[in-house]
């Protein structure tokens, strides 16, 4: 039985044609990449417990003659206390 030419004459690159006619070879390349691959996977070293530093924003304001009780209740730090709730939250 003889195959028909499918090409249409395009005689291009076949990446499945060159693996199923070298099927012995394809085989191999597969073996040799899961055998790195799993040499890999063992050598790596992975910290089960990373440690994790989060960011801090602090404000400190001078205003000399303000008890804390004004401080909470002015105009002007709640200007200050509105930008810094606008920070993104780790």
């Amino acid at each position: 039985m003889q195959q028909a030419n499918n090409n249409n004459g395009n005689s291009g690159f076949s990446l499945s044609a060159i693996a199923i006619r070298q099927h012995i070879g394809t085989l191999m390349l597969t073996v040799a990449v899961i055998v790195i691959g799993v040499f890999f996977l063992t050598t790596i070293q992975v910290d089960l417990l990373p440690s994790i530093t989060y960011p801090r924003v602090s404000v400190r304001l001078e205003a000399p003659g303000i008890s804390p009780e004004v401080s909470d209740s002015g105009a002007k730090f709640r200007a200050i206390d509105s930008d810094c709730r606008a920070l993104p939250k780790c």
